[in-house]
Formats: C-alpha cells, structure tokens, sequence
C-alpha cells in the first residue's frame, strides 16, 4: 500500500502531515477542532497523537471528540502552559499551538525511531550509548533514553521527545558514553556547569564524564554539519540511609525483626547503590507491643488480624486499624527508613497487597512470608522507594521500571530522570 501524500503545511510528523484538515487547524482558526466533534479521520489522529505522546486513557469505542478526549487535551495543554490566546486558562479546543506541540513531539519521535539501533539512543546527529550492556533505552548505572516527564510532584505519565537523554554519575566518579557522529561525522563535546561534572577524558567515538559535585550539568555533543546533540548529566552523591525493622507486636520466634532486615540490605542495595548512590545500613530492630492506633492506645494481639487502611474512618474496637500516621508515630530514627512487619497484616484495600510505602514518610511496612532473596527484590525495592520519594512511572513500554504501577518481578529500572524524585537524603 502506497503512503498517504503529505498535504501542504506546516505539521511534519508521519502521522500528522498527511491530513489536509490538520494542516488547516495549524494555520487557520476557522479549522480548529472542538469537543463534540463527529466521528472523522482527523479526530482518530488527534487521539492516537495524544496517546503516543501523553499516555492518554483515550478508549477505542470513542470515535467523536467525546469526554475522554476533551479530557486528554486539557490534561495535555495544561501540562504544557498551553493557554487559550490572550489568557492564562485552559480550553477544550486542539488549536494552532496545540497541534503544533503535538507535531513537535510526534516529530521528534519519528527523528528518534528512525535512527534507533540495538538498544540504546540514536540522536538525530550522533550515536549516544553507555558504555555498558543496555537492551532497551536504560541501563542498571543509570542511562537513560526514556524521556520520561512530568509535572513536579506527580507521577510521570508521560515522555518528551524533545528532552535530552540523562546520564547519572556519582561524585566522584565516572560514566563513560560512546558517540559517534551520523555519516561518520566528527564530534567535540563541551559540559557546563564543570563544577557540577568534567569531561574526563576523550576521543573520535567517546567521552568520559566525572561527578564533581551534586547538581545537573548538560553535555553538549557537538557534530560537524549538524545541530548539537544534548546529554542531562546528574550528578548524586553518596548517601547512607539506615534501615530500622520493628515487628508488630511481640514475635513468636525471637529475632524475627532482625532476620528480615539481614535478608532485605543485601538486594537493596543491588537496586540502589549503582543507581541512585543510596546504600542502605542495618539501624536497629524491636518489636513494638503497644502502640496508639485511632488515637487510642492499644495491646497488639499476634493472634488476631491486624488491619491497614489509608482511609480515615471512626475506631471500631473489634477492627484493629493501622494508619501511616500511626506507624509514623513509632519511629526512633527519622532519618532511617522505618519498616514495620507482621504475619497478620491484613490491607483492606486487597488481600493480595503484600506491603506498602508512605510517599516521602520513609515508613514501610510488609506482611511475613514475603520471600526476599536476589530473584523477588522488586516490591520491597518499590515500596521503599515510594517512602524515599520515587513516583510511580505509568507510561507505555515500561516493563523493566521499578516504579512501574503493578509490582512485577525482577523490575529493577530506576530511569536517571526520575531520581529528582527522591527527598532530600538523609
């Protein structure tokens, strides 16, 4: 089947280029398209051109410019500063500037997809890959090419296009990213700020990047002929965070507290140290008897269920019910992270949640029986990770993140873009 001709005007992505209404709405107000819109070619591309470039929840059964598509153009303007002309509000309306940011991502995309090799990131005027085994677009030190993006403080629900790849590196040490020019051309490379990180060391096809000192720096990969290709440079030093373990209520085994936490620093710090240069220390271990739950003070039976709820509701004596507020009252370290276990921790959310992390509360807990070893170190590594700080990462072809949504094993990822997440440490 031959391809659709491009239709005069400004949109240039594969998927937009071709349709002679779009190319009108990038120029003309009069051809701006508006909720309520009729089934039509142009409406499906506007939806899947939201959903490649926002992850929008946009189902197959709406063909018209429905709700969740009047919903997905406001979430994805407002994301963007995209304001109605003249104002600083948010319209429904997939305008000029709307399809033309639209366009941009799609199209830079297209640059991307085209030149993407093996596993790792082709630029549109160099060649850029770690240093190290990669089969997809991150590595386990800290390269990525997954553009992952977000508003601050949420979860990161889509991908930029148009933002730089990220390399982290630790103070003091180095990463080591192999170039090379498109067609063979020759490359320079220029890093700034050089307090942040320094360009170590260099050649024809590599540069090597040092850590100097907490920040970001940007590596500027110049190619003859063609326009700069950019590398986001974070740069973490190292962090020692303890690790306190208390059992609910008093362990029939003694030393169960202690065992958990034995088990558990060897596999996280496989995940964090090479990725966030966070290593996690054994702080202490006790089992806690008594402890304030719905305000009231109250003797933990081992013999009866122990409820978590992260709705507030009315005591109900019969229902013993933590809270992260309650857990958050027992910690002795507030720099430590705080791990709370029990065999009899029941989540009235699903009995099949096996632990949870705080977002930024550095407090955990885990049911007993959970198997800990270097085959399952995704859902203690997640939920901690959420007590540290790390958002959710809820986009497409994101099987490999640890912050992936659904807890699957051996998810290990941590993308170098998403470390703005974690607090302040220690």
């Amino acid at each position: 089947m031959a391809p659709l001709p491009i239709q005069p005007g400004p949109l240039r992505s594969e998927l937009l280029r071709v349709n002679k209404r779009l190319q009108e709405c990038a120029q003309f107000d009069h051809a701006h398209v508006k909720p309520k819109e009729p089934p039509s070619e142009f409406v499906r591309l506007i939806q899947e051109a939201l959903r490649r470039v926002d992850n929008a929840d946009i189902p197959a059964s709406e063909k018209n410019y429905g709700d969740k598509t009047t919903e997905a153009v406001v979430n994805f303007k407002t994301n963007r500063d995209l304001f109605t002309r003249g104002t600083t509000t948010i319209d429904p309306i997939v305008g000029t500037g709307t399809i033309g940011k639209l366009d941009e991502l799609l199209a830079a995309d297209d640059d991307r997809r085209r030149g993407r090799g093996g596993g790792g990131e082709l630029g549109l005027a160099a060649t850029i890959l770690p240093d190290t085994f990669i089969a997809g677009e991150c590595n386990f030190i800290g390269f990525s090419a997954a553009r992952l993006a977000h508003q601050p403080g949420t979860e990161w629900k889509r991908r930029d296009p148009t933002k730089p790849i990220s390399e982290y590196v630790p103070v003091g040490k180095i990463r080591k990213l192999l170039v090379k020019g498109v067609g063979g051309a020759s490359v320079s490379f220029k890093i700034d700020p050089e307090q942040t990180a320094a360009i170590k060391d260099q050649d024809f096809n590599s540069v090597t990047v040092e850590g100097r000192a907490p920040g970001k720096a940007l590596l500027t990969v110049s190619v003859e002929g063609q326009r700069p290709a950019l590398v986001q440079i974070v740069v973490r030093a190292a962090v020692s965070v303890a690790v306190d373990v208390f059992h609910l209520g008093p362990s029939a085994i003694p030393g169960v507290a202690l065992a958990f936490q034995t088990r558990l620093l060897p596999g996280l710090n496989t995940v964090y140290i090479n990725q966030t240069n966070i290593s996690f220390t054994a702080g202490t271990t006790r089992d806690v008897t008594v402890m304030d739950m719905d305000g009231a003070s109250t003797v933990i039976d081992t013999n009866l269920p122990l409820f978590f709820s992260e709705q507030i509701a009315p005591p109900r004596p019969d229902h013993p019910t933590i809270r992260f507020g309650d857990l958050q009252k027992e910690v002795k370290n507030p720099k430590a992270v705080t791990i709370f276990i029990s065999p009899n921790i029941k989540d009235e959310a699903s009995p099949n949640i096996a632990g949870r992390g705080g977002l930024r509360t550095r407090v955990c807990w885990f049911k007993l029986g959970l198997s800990i070893d270097a085959n399952a170190l995704t859902l203690p590594s997640h939920e901690i990770g959420h007590s540290i700080g790390l958002q959710h990462v809820d986009v497409t072809k994101n099987e490999t993140f640890l912050m992936h949504p659904t807890i699957q094993k051996n998810n290990i990822i941590i993308p170098s873009e998403t470390l703005d997440d974690l607090m302040p440490l220690p």
